[in-house]
C-alpha cells in the first residue's frame, strides 16, 4: 500500500492522544512559578547571610546552573516534564540568563551612580546634621554636601550659623569639635564654612521678617538661609533654594531680590542661589 506524506500525517494525527491543554498549561505555569520562587529563596538567603545584593544575584546564578546539572545528571528532568508537560532546561535557562542580567543592570546602575552622582542617603544626612545641631552655638546647619570615592572613603562640607559676636577662638574650637565629631561617628572628613547671623539687632531683625513675608508661600522655594545685614556696607545677603521642579529658580531669586531691594533702597540686596544637594 503506497503511503504519502499528507497520509502518514493523518495516520499520526488518529493515532496520536489528544493532549489536555488546560491541564497542560496550569502545570506548566505552576512549575515554571516554583521554580521562579525557588531561585528567589536561593537569592534571599544568600543576603541574609550577608552578601551584598549583586554578589546574591550572581551566586544564586551559580546555584541555578549547579541544580540544572544535578538534575541532568540524576535523570530527574525527564519525570517532571512527563509529569508537568514543561522542557525544564527551558525554564532554567530562562530564569539563569534573567539573573544574569538582573546581575548585570545593578552592576551598570551602581557604576553609574558612582560616576554620575547619587542622592545621599537621608539617614546619613540627618544623622550628620544632628550631631552638628547639638552644639549650643550651632543656630544652624545648611548646604550639607557629601562626596563618596569608595568604600569607607568620603569627605563633606557644610554651613553653620553663628551668632557673629563669636570670637575668631571660639569658632576654632567649634569646627575642630564637629570635624572630629563627624570623622569618629561616620569616618568622615569634614570642612566646615561659617554663616554670621545678627538677627538680634532690630534693624536686622526687621529687614528679615520683611524678606520672611516676601518668600512666604512662593511655589518650589525650599529653604532661605545664611541671612545677613551688614550696616557698615549697607548690603544684606542671603541664599534661596528651590526644587529641582522649578523651572526658572534664577528668575524667581530675582523677583524676591528686586521686592526686597525696593523695600530698602539705601542697601544693596544680594540673593545667592543654591542648590538642594541633600535632604
Amino acid at each position: 500500500m503506497e503511503t504519502t506524506p499528507e497520509k502518514y500525517q493523518q495516520y499520526v494525527r488518529q493515532k496520536q492522544k489528544k493532549s489536555p491543554l488546560a491541564k497542560d498549561l496550569a502545570l506548566a505555569f505552576l512549575i515554571g512559578g516554583l521554580i521562579c520562587v525557588v531561585g528567589q529563596l536561593i537569592q534571599d538567603g544568600y543576603a541574609a547571610a550577608g552578601l551584598e545584593q549583586e554578589d546574591a544575584a550572581t551566586a544564586t546564578s551559580i546555584s541555578l546552573v549547579f541544580l540544572s546539572a544535578l538534575l541532568t545528571g540524576l535523570n530527574l528532568y525527564h519525570r517532571i516534564a512527563r509529569f508537568g508537560g514543561v522542557s525544564l532546561e527551558g525554564y532554567f535557562g530562562i530564569l539563569i540568563g534573567l539573573f544574569i542580567l538582573k546581575s548585570g543592570f545593578e552592576a551598570l546602575r551602581d557604576g553609574a551612580s558612582e560616576v554620575i552622582g547619587s542622592r545621599t542617603d537621608p539617614a546619613l544626612v540627618h544623622g550628620i546634621k544632628a550631631l552638628i545641631n547639638a552644639h549650643e552655638e550651632v543656630e544652624g546647619t545648611y548646604d550639607l554636601i557629601v562626596n563618596s570615592y569608595g568604600e569607607n572613603v568620603a569627605n563633606a562640607s557644610v554651613h553653620i550659623q553663628v551668632k557673629d559676636g563669636l570670637s575668631a577662638r571660639e569658632i576654632h574650637g567649634l569646627t575642630k569639635a564637629l570635624t572630629a565629631e563627624v570623622y569618629q561617628a561616620y569616618g568622615i572628613a569634614l570642612t566646615v564654612g561659617i554663616y554670621a547671623s545678627n538677627d538680634s539687632d532690630p534693624e536686622a531683625a526687621a529687614i528679615k521678617n520683611d524678606l520672611l513675608s516676601l518668600i512666604k508661600g512662593k511655589p518650589n522655594l525650599l529653604q532661605m538661609h545664611g541671612f545677613y545685614v551688614d550696616p557698615a556696607t549697607k548690603i544684606i545677603t542671603f541664599d534661596l533654594i528651590f526644587t529641582f521642579e522649578e523651572k526658572k529658580p534664577a528668575d524667581r531669586a530675582e523677583e524676591v531680590r528686586s521686592a526686597l531691594q525696593e523695600r530698602y533702597p539705601d542697601y544693596r540686596v544680594i540673593a545667592i542661589l543654591d542648590t538642594d544637594y541633600t535632604d
